[in-house]
């Protein structure tokens, strides 16, 4: 006689926003609910550093501290890079329909205000040029490091 074994499952459902959208983690397994909110947790403080390094509207954001200075060099972090490299394979496979340079576009549209604090973001008149593609950026695997060729504002959310 073959028995069933019944294991009870955890169900946790969380949102949050990020992005400039809401994010929903919904998970269902058989471990306890707070190893899954820890879980959770740990996803959610990834997901807002990538945010924090790769947002156009924080003057202070890693991705604006590259866009500042065209034409140089620049060291940046491992996240940035990835995100940087992914989203220019993504242009090339796509012919430059899905472009990341397309802030200072973005921003011309309207849109330019920040999702949580409402602050109007504006770019500097000097930080990008119109003709500025994903060609223009020119990325270092040896050393994590990243030119871009012209002034340009990256948008790496909504790109």
């Amino acid at each position: 006689m073959k028995h069933s074994s019944h294991y009870a499952l955890s169900h946790v459902t969380e949102s949050f926003l990020l992005m400039g959208t809401t994010v929903t983690f919904q998970v269902v397994g058989h471990k306890p609910i707070h190893d899954i909110q820890k879980s959770i947790q740990r996803a959610l403080t990834a997901m807002t550093a990538v945010e924090q390094i790769c947002s156009r509207f924080d003057e202070s954001s890693a991705l604006n501290q590259l866009c500042q200075q065209p034409g140089k060099k620049v060291a940046v972090s491992p996240i940035l890079f990835h995100v940087l490299r992914m989203s220019c394979e993504l242009a090339s496979i796509t012919n430059g329909v899905f472009d990341p340079t397309v802030g200072s576009q973005l921003e011309q549209l309207g849109f330019n205000q920040h999702y949580l604090t409402g602050q109007i973001v504006h770019a500097h008149p000097q930080s990008y040029d119109e003709g500025a593609s994903y060609r223009d950026i020119t990325l270092f695997e040896d050393d994590l490091s990243v030119c871009l060729n012209k002034p340009m504002q990256l948008d790496l959310v909504k790109s």
